[in-house]
């Protein structure tokens, strides 16, 4: 029996809805993230249609000030260990039998004391493990190793082999190179409006090369505040408790049999503090829709300069500001008159002076910020030479990785200024720069 392009929509809208019910999460629901106060766990299914497999990515966030630093040497050094359980359960979602089973230790260092006791910066790790289309049960142990301390958390995740074109989860990004073609995901899913957009990465599945459209809206904050829940107005059935669509775009997707990467950008620009949804909707060239998937995110509050430690805030200029402009801060009799000196030196900067909000100012720290959670070693990771280059530039546009007979290096493009950076591993782990910043020799002829 033949049915109408609508009558297949519905089908399919209601399939996907009782599945969503009854397993807590289908695959174009998202999983709910895991939390805890101190640590953060996120689940993320994809799909390898080569291998018929399923993928299943651990996120695993952990702040500095939540574990246990010990001087070693020159540094200061904390180690935890994330283990994870997938057991195989049945429609009653009872345990039938241990299926995978993965440990992994993390060792993470800070140069200084204050490096081991900041709240906002996390140590981010993934994990991978290959599941079959089914049902399970995951449990996530994560152990500080030096105090025993332990956070568990259990979900149920359904992982479903895609029929026709599907889409994988969404995943918050802490960052994205196409080069590199990992998914950096962001611990809690929280972002600062600091950061002036957002970044999500997710895989598109079809058997066939086609050209889809890729519409993606961002919902909320609900006016009565909570969380969006993550089964509510799944494929497009929004309801009017998940607040205002505030943005919505969309993208034509060429995309090649099996798995194909996308990254999509949201602009944060004058949005609100709160919960909000990120819903993609994949269609077909007629406007059919033939998956959806959503993500819960928090938007957190813009720090401001009152929110930074003054010594470090004016101490982190010195990529940018001329050695006068630095003395003329610090050389204020009070706090207060150098917190105001430094002020002043952003309100020169703000490109939009009228506006509340310098976007400058916060592009420069968030990059601080990455750079910190990206490359803390024996340094602050600003410090180093790709912090450096990060904080200055931005991220690459390319990046080129080699490692030939055991020295590795590093080649960051930068097409849109015609520079290129060369960095060389060292003992430490770290990456110096081959040539020294200002150098002529760095620009792409």
């Amino acid at each position: 029996m033949r049915t109408s392009p609508g009558h297949r929509l519905t089908l399919r809208l209601w399939r996907c809805w009782v599945g969503s019910l009854l397993l807590m999460a289908a695959w174009g629901g998202g999983l709910s993230e895991l939390r805890a106060q101190q640590v953060s766990v996120d689940l993320a299914r994809f799909w390898a249609p080569e291998a018929e497999t399923g993928r299943l990515h651990v996120y695993t966030g952990v702040r500095h000030a939540d574990l246990t630093f010990y001087r070693v040497e020159n540094l200061f050094e904390a180690r935890y260990q994330v283990s994870l359980a997938v057991y195989a359960t049945d429609e009653r979602e009872r345990r039938q039998g241990l299926v995978e089973q993965e440990t992994w230790t993390h060792r993470v260092t800070a140069a200084t004391f204050d490096g081991t006791q900041q709240p906002n910066w996390w140590h981010s790790a993934t994990a991978a493990l290959p599941l079959r289309a089914g049902t399970f049960s995951v449990e996530v142990r994560l152990e500080d190793l030096s105090s025993g301390t332990v956070w568990t958390e259990t979900r149920p995740v359904h992982l479903r082999a895609p029929t026709g074109a599907a889409v994988s989860d969404l995943v918050v990004m802490d960052g994205y190179l196409e080069s590199d073609q990992v998914l950096r995901a962001l611990p809690a899913a929280q972002v600062s409006v600091d950061q002036l957009r957002l970044r999500v990465g997710y895989e598109v599945y079809t058997p066939e090369a086609q050209t889809l459209r890729a519409v993606v809206e961002l919902v909320g904050p609900r006016r009565e505040g909570g969380r969006i829940p993550l089964v509510g107005s799944l494929l497009g059935l929004r309801r009017e408790a998940d607040g205002p669509v505030q943005h919505t775009e969309s993208q034509v997707l060429r995309v090649e049999p099996g798995a194909t990467q996308q990254v999509l950008t949201i602009p944060l620009a004058d949005r609100e503090p709160g919960p909000y949804l990120v819903r993609l909707r994949v269609q077909d060239e007629r406007g059919e829709v033939l998956d959806m998937t959503e993500k819960a995110v928090d938007l957190l509050p813009p720090a401001g300069l009152d929110a930074l430690d003054l010594n470090d805030a004016v101490a982190q200029l010195r990529y940018i500001a001329k050695p006068r402009e630095i003395d003329h801060i610090l050389t204020g009799a009070t706090e207060a008159e150098r917190r105001a000196r430094l002020v002043a030196f952003w309100q020169r900067r703000d490109p939009t002076p009228r506006t509340a909000r310098n976007e400058r100012m916060m592009e420069y720290y968030h990059r601080l910020q990455t750079a910190s959670r990206w490359w803390s070693g024996g340094a602050p990771g600003w410090q180093t030479d790709r912090g450096h280059v990060f904080v200055l530039f931005g991220e690459p546009d390319l990046v080129d990785r080699i490692d030939d007979s055991g020295s590795p290096a590093e080649v960051w493009h930068y097409t849109r200024i015609g520079r290129r950076f060369v960095f060389v591993g060292q003992a430490d782990g770290q990456f110096k720069l081959r040539i020294p910043l200002r150098d002529e020799r760095t620009r792409i002829r």
